[in-house]
């Protein structure tokens, strides 16, 4: 088994479940996921320790949805100036 095929079936349960976003496909979310460890796993290669694990940081930030100061807050904004 593929490290890529077992993010597929990990997404395919949290499409079953209900957890994936709707408007998101199985492909493209395994394959954002896939790119994402991807290249951190480049950057780990050649990145000093701690600016590592500063990154590493950083995309639990975005991936809990905190990376941008307000982001709920400025899509309310949009959504109801159209």
């Amino acid at each position: 088994v593929t490290l890529h095929t077992l993010i597929v079936k990990i997404i395919e349960e949290a499409q079953v479940d209900g957890t994936l976003a709707p408007e998101l496909d199985v492909q493209s979310a395994s394959n954002a996921i896939y790119t994402i460890i991807r290249g951190l796993n480049d950057h780990a290669a050649l990145a000093p320790t701690a600016e590592y694990h500063a990154t590493v940081q950083a995309l639990k930030l975005l991936i809990e949805g905190r990376f941008f100061r307000g982001a709920a807050a400025s899509k309310k904004r949009r959504a109801q100036s159209r």
